[in-house]
């Protein structure tokens, strides 16, 4: 599967259990930076942490 979720909680793994790949990220500094690889190499990105689309919310307003 090319789905790969963004979360900050180990507990987001259970999306593996449907064959998706799931990055948890313990910094801001890496989220956007997981995220762009992710999305160069092809896959499709969720993020399913609040915190994580706080950063991700942040860099959008700033653009």
């Amino acid at each position: 599967m090319d789905l790969i979720v963004v979360s900050r909680s180990e507990v987001a793994r259970v999306f593996e259990l449907v064959g998706a790949s799931c990055i948890v990220v313990s910094r801001d500094e890496d989220v956007l930076e997981v995220i762009k690889g992710a999305v160069r190499s092809g896959h499709k990105v969720v993020v399913v942490d609040e915190d994580v689309a706080k950063v991700v919310g942040k860099v959008e307003r700033s653009c």
